[in-house]
């Protein structure tokens, strides 16, 4: 697995893993004009076994210099050496984002309980639609899904004309791992935050639950490659 960090300017995987930024996707700069895989296996760090990260520039300045059509190179690159890249993207419509959506088998929402949030995440679906980008690549989750703030899932679901997928609870777990620089289903597996994790992966990979959480390699188990962009 490949976790490609393409919020350019303010992406935090780095910091939340615990990995030192000593190669970043700003060394894309340098390399666009000769990049194969082995020049982006050199900007790959290694987490654990079988998980790398692409860390996004430590700079938010050097984003301006990354292309869509540099990133688009890169997930293409990717898919020859990984069974599964995620994509963790920024939340606006840039060309980077665009080009993640275009490689992308899955595209996964994330949305809360909250007005403004759903608003936002309407006009997401809206813009969505425009491009053309096929809804049936969407699986829309709920963070914080048991919080009590007057708006529900079936509210959501009215709202965004769609259903809700995978409902993520709130706990004081999830700040915790993040700050030990663990991820919760490795630290807990059993907790409720990482059974909802483990469900999405197993709904993406189309593997049964049970069978992803037995997995040695990490909760996206070996096949051929597949991008999800959230």
């Amino acid at each position: 697995v490949c976790l490609v960090d393409f919020d350019l300017q303010f992406g935090d995987i780095g910091i939340a893993m615990r990995v030192n930024p000593v190669k970043t996707l700003k060394d894309l700069v340098d390399m666009s004009t000769h990049l194969d895989k082995q020049a982006l296996t050199s900007l790959a760090i290694s987490v654990r076994p079988d998980f790398d990260v692409l860390l996004a520039p430590s700079n938010p300045v050097d984003a301006e210099f990354i292309t869509g059509e540099m990133c688009g190179n890169v997930l293409h690159l990717l898919q020859g050496l990984y069974d599964y890249i995620v994509v963790d993207s920024s939340p606006a419509f840039t060309d980077v984002v665009l080009e993640s959506f275009d490689s992308a088998d899955v595209h996964v929402l994330l949305t809360t309980l909250d007005i403004p949030t759903i608003k936002n995440m309407r006009v997401s679906i809206s813009t969505m639609d425009e491009l053309e980008l096929p809804r049936s690549k969407r699986i829309l989750v709920v963070n914080h899904s048991d919080l009590a703030t007057g708006v529900g899932i079936d509210d959501v679901e009215r709202s965004l004309g769609m259903p809700v997928s995978i409902r993520i609870p709130s706990s004081a777990g999830v700040p915790t791992s993040i700050n030990q620089g663990v991820t919760l289903v490795q630290s807990e597996p059993k907790h409720p935050v990482s059974k909802a994790i483990v469900e999405l992966a197993a709904m993406i990979t189309g593997r049964d639950k049970e069978e992803e959480t037995k997995s040695k390699r990490s909760i996206f188990p070996a096949r051929k490659a597949k991008v999800t962009a959230s």
